[in-house]
C-alpha cells in the first residue's frame, strides 16, 4: 500500500525526486525470468511528498518504481489510464507504444512528429500512433515487420530480441552493424537472428539479461512496460551527474553529529536520475575509498530539500586525522560523477568520567568536589565542562563543589558533559545519593547503563522549533534540528498556516500540515532508553483514498527486544498489514515516515529505520520532531492520522502519548488540528500495542 500523490511525513519541501538516492538499480532487467533469476533486493523508501503524481499500481517497493517515475516526470509516459493514474507495469508493450516511447525519449517531450502519410499499409493516418511510427521509421530505427508490402504490425507485442535491435539502432544509428556474436547468453546462440544486437546492447551497458547466473536474455519473452522504462532510462540517460558538497567546506572539523550536506548542481539531471551515491575519502588525492556503502545509503541520508540531502557524520566513520572528502553519484544509466574535494579534519569525541572527592565537612554539612579529571580525549584536550545537577546547569569549570546538609533527600541526577578543543562533546550520567548522619554520607552512583522515562510532553503550540531552552550551550538558540532558513520547518511548531516560513511564491500557504516535537524527560542515560513512533493514516488526496496500516520504526513495536511482526510467510505478512513480494519472498512494509530511528536498529528485511536527523538526546531529554502534511492537492483533500509516541526505559516501563492529526486543504485557510487522546508516564504497557 502506498500514499497518494504529494503525501508525506518528513519535513522536506519537495519529494519523490529525492527518493531516487535511496534506491539501487537491479543488475538484471527483470524480464519474466526463470524462477532461479537473481535480483538485488530494493529497500522500501520512506514516505515523502511528491511534485508529480504517482501511479496507483506502482508501489514504492516495485523494482522499477524509480525508472517509471523518472519517465513520467520527464513527460515520456502518461501511463495507461488517468482515472486513477495507472502505469500497467506488467502489460506487454506493443510496437505502437514502443514507437511513442522511443521517439519521445530520443527527440524530447516537446517534439511533435509531422502528420502521417500512410507509409505502412497497416497503419492508416488516423491510427493514434501513426505519426510516431512513421517518425521512428524516418529516424532509421525501424523498417517495419514486413518490407513488401510495408507493414508495421502496431498491435503486436515487442519481444526482448526486437527491443535490442530498436535500442542499438537508436544508440548507434541505422548504418551500424554489430560485431559477430560470441555466445554471451546461454539462451542466445551465436546463430540466433538478433544475437549480435543483443550482445551489443549488453556491451552498451543497457542490459545484463534476464538472469545473471547463468547469463540469460530471454529473447522471445515479451517486453513489459516496466522493463521498457528501464531500457529507456539506461539507453537515453547519457548526462553525467554534477554533484556538489556544500557542507563541509575546506578546513572544517568533523565531529560526532556533524551534518554533511550534498546535492546536484543545476543541470539536466534531478535526483530522480540518481541510482546510487556515497561519500568517499582520500589521504593523498589519488586513492579514494567509499565511506558509506551505496546499499546502506538509505540509513545514512535524510532528504531535506529539492536536490539536496543530509548525512550524519558517525563517530566511527574514520580515525582522527586530515582527509580529503568528496561525493560520488551514479545515474540509473551507470554514468558517474564526483564533487570537488574538501579538506577536513576528523575529530573523535572525548570520554566523560565524573569522580567524587570528599572534603572536610563544616559542622553537620558534608562538602564534596565533583571532578572531571578522569575524563580524556585521545586526539586533543578537554577545554570545558558542563554540570547538570537536578534542574541547575553549571559551567564551564571541570570541578563542581557541592554541600549537603543533614536532610534526607531522594537521589539527585547529575550529568557531566565535557567539550574538547575542537568542539566535540560527550556526557556521562550519575545519581548523587545522600544518606543518614550529620554530616550525611555522599555517594556518586553510575547510571550510564540505566534509563527510566519520567515524563513525556508533546509541543505543538507555536514555539520556535528547537528553541526550547533545553540546550544552553552557545549559540543561545538550540540546534536540535537541522532546520534551514527559508524552509517551513525552520520556524515554529504547530499548524503550518501560522508558520511564517510556510509560504509559496505569491504568499500562498505552501503546505498543509502540523509540526510537533516530543520531549521525554528521563533519569539516567537517554541512549539506553528506546523510542519509537507508530502511525495509522488515511489520505484522501484529489479524491483518491489510501491508508497504510499501523506502521513504525521497527518490528519490535513495544520495544521489549523481541519482534512483534513475524512475517516470513505470505499470510503472516498480510495479517500484519505488509505486502508480500513473491519474487523475492520477503514482506514489504508500508512506511510511516517518522523522524527518528531506534538507538539499536533492528535487523530484518526492509524494516523502516528513518534517518538520524530528527532525534536528539540533550541532557536528560529525548527529543524528536515530526511534521505530517503534504504540498499540493485540491481543496477537500484530507489526511487523518493517529500517532503513538513511545519511550521504553531499562526498567521495562513506558512513557507514551497518543494523539491525532486532522488536516484538510480548504480555500483560504486550511484545517489543521492536533488532538491528544491519551498517554501515561511509567506505564507497564501501551494499550493497543503488542
Amino acid at each position: 500500500m502506498r500514499p497518494p500523490p504529494c503525501a508525506r511525513w518528513r519535513p522536506c519541501p519537495l519529494v519523490f525526486v529525492l527518493l531516487a538516492l535511496a534506491l539501487i538499480v537491479p543488475l538484471a532487467d527483470p524480464a519474466p525470468p526463470p524462477a532461479a533469476a537473481s535480483r538485488n533486493t530494493i529497500v522500501d523508501p520512506p514516505l515523502v511528498e511528491s511534485v508529480v503524481a504517482g501511479f496507483a499500481d506502482i508501489p514504492y517497493s516495485y523494482w522499477a518504481w524509480q525508472h517509471i517515475q523518472a519517465l513520467y516526470a520527464r513527460g515520456i509516459t502518461q501511463g495507461c489510464d488517468t482515472t486513477p493514474l495507472l502505469f500497467c507495469p506488467e502489460a506487454s508493450v506493443t510496437r505502437a507504444q514502443m514507437a511513442v516511447f522511443l521517439v519521445r525519449a530520443s527527440h524530447g517531450v516537446a517534439f511533435t512528429p509531422p502528420a502521417p502519410t500512410g507509409h505502412f499499409g497497416d497503419v492508416p493516418p488516423s491510427y493514434w500512433a501513426a505519426a510516431w511510427i512513421e517518425q521512428l521509421a524516418a529516424d532509421g530505427v525501424t523498417s517495419g515487420c514486413n518490407l513488401v508490402p510495408a507493414f508495421f504490425c502496431p498491435e503486436a507485442s515487442v519481444t526482448r530480441a526486437e527491443m535490442a535491435v530498436f535500442l542499438v539502432r537508436a544508440i548507434h544509428g541505422l548504418g551500424f552493424v554489430p560485431p559477430p556474436a560470441t555466445g554471451v547468453f546461454v539462451d542466445v546462440e551465436a546463430t540466433y537472428w538478433a544475437a549480435g544486437w543483443i550482445e551489443q546492447l549488453a556491451t552498451d551497458g543497457v542490459t545484463s539479461g534476464c538472469n545473471l547466473s547463468p547469463a540469460r536474455y530471454c529473447p522471445e519473452t515479451s517486453v513489459t512496460r516496466a522493463q521498457m522504462a528501464v531500457f529507456l532510462v539506461r539507453t537515453f540517460d547519457v548526462a553525467m551527474p554534477n554533484p556538489i558538497l556544500t557542507s563541509p567546506t575546506d578546513g572544517v572539523i568533523l565531529s560526532t553529529g556533524a551534518v554533511l550536506t550534498a546535492g546536484l548542481q543545476d543541470g539536466p539531471l534531478s535526483a530522480f536520475d540518481i541510482g546510487a551515491a556515497h561519500f568517499e575519502y582520500s589521504t593523498n588525492g589519488a586513492t579514494w575509498t567509499p565511506i558509506w556503502s551505496t546499499r546502506g545509503l538509505f540509513d545514512d541520508f535524510a532528504i531535506m530539500d529539492l536536490n539536496q540531502w543530509d548525512a550524519l557524520w558517525k563517530p566511527d566513520t574514520l580515525p582522527s586525522g586530515e582527509y580529503l572528502l568528496r561525493l560520488r553519484m551514479e545515474t540509473l544509466a551507470g554514468r558517474s560523477g564526483t564533487s570537488a574535494a574538501r579538506t577536513v579534519t576528523v575529530n573523535k569525541p572525548p570520554t566523560a568520567v565524573a569522580t567524587l572527592v570528599p572534603l572536610a565537612p563544616v559542622g553537620d554539612v558534608a562538602l564534596v568536589l565533583f571532578s572531571a579529571e578522569s575524563s580524556s580525549d585521545l586526539d586533543g584536550a578537554i577545554t570545558s565542562c558542563r554540570w547538570q545537577v537536578g534542574g541547575a546547569i553549571i559551567g564551564p569549570s571541570c570541578t563542581l563543589p557541592q554541600n549537603y546538609p543533614p536532610v534526607s533527600t531522594p537521589p539527585i541526577p547529575l550529568i557531566l558533559t565535557v567539550f574538547d578543543n575542537r568542539g566535540a562533546m560527550a556526557s556521562s550520567y550519575y545519581e548523587v545519593e545522600v544518606s543518614g548522619g550529620a554530616p550525611p554520607s555522599i555517594e556518586l552512583v553510575d547510571k550510564n547503563d540505566e534509563c527510566v522515562c519520567e515524563k513525556m510532553e508533546l509541543r505543538a503550540t507555536g514555539e520556535a522549533i528547537g528553541d526550547d531552552g533545553i540546550d544552553t550551550d552557545p549559540p543561545a538558540a538550540d540546534s536540535h534540528w537541522p532546520a534551514r532558513a527559508n524552509t517551513w520547518d525552520g520556524a515554529t511548531l504547530g499548524p503550518l498556516d501560522g508558520n511564517p516560513a510556510n509560504t509559496a511564491v505569491g504568499g500562498e500557504q505552501s503546505r498543509t500540515g502540523i509540526a510537533f516535537e516530543i520531549v521525554c524527560t528521563v533519569k539516567g542515560n537517554p541512549a539506553k532508553c528506546r523510542e519509537t513512533q507508530l502511525v495509522k493514516a488515511t489520505f484522501t488526496i484529489n479524491g483518491v483514498v489510501d491508508g497504510p496500516p499501523w506502521s513504525g520504526a521497527s518490528a519490535d513495536r513495544d520495544l521489549d527486544g523481541t519482534s512483534d511482526l513475524k512475517a516470513d510467510t505470505k499470510k503472516d505478512c498480510e495479517d500484519h498489514g505488509g505486502v508480500w513480494d513473491g519474487k523475492d519472498s520477503v514482506c514489504r512494509w508500508p512506511q510511516s515516515g517518522t523522524k527518528y530511528r531506534p538507538d539499536t536498529p533492528e535487523d530484518g528485511p526492509s524494516l523502516y529505520d528513518s534517518p538520524y536527523a530528527y532525534k536528539a538526546h540533550v541532557g536528560d531529554k529525548i527529543l524528536w520532531f515530526d511534521a505530517p502534511g503534504w504540498r499540493g492537492g485540491a481543496n477537500g483533500s484530507t489526511l487523518k492520522a493517529d500517532f503513538v509516541a513511545i519511550v521504553r526505559g531499562t526498567d521495562g516501563k513506558y512513557c507514551y502519548k497518543v494523539f491525532s492529526v486532522d488536516l484538510e486543504r480548504q480555500a483560504g485557510k486550511d484545517k489543521e488540528t492536533l488532538t491528544v487522546t491519551g498517554g501515561a508516564d511509567g506505564a507497564a504497557s501501551v494499550p493497543g500495542v503488542p
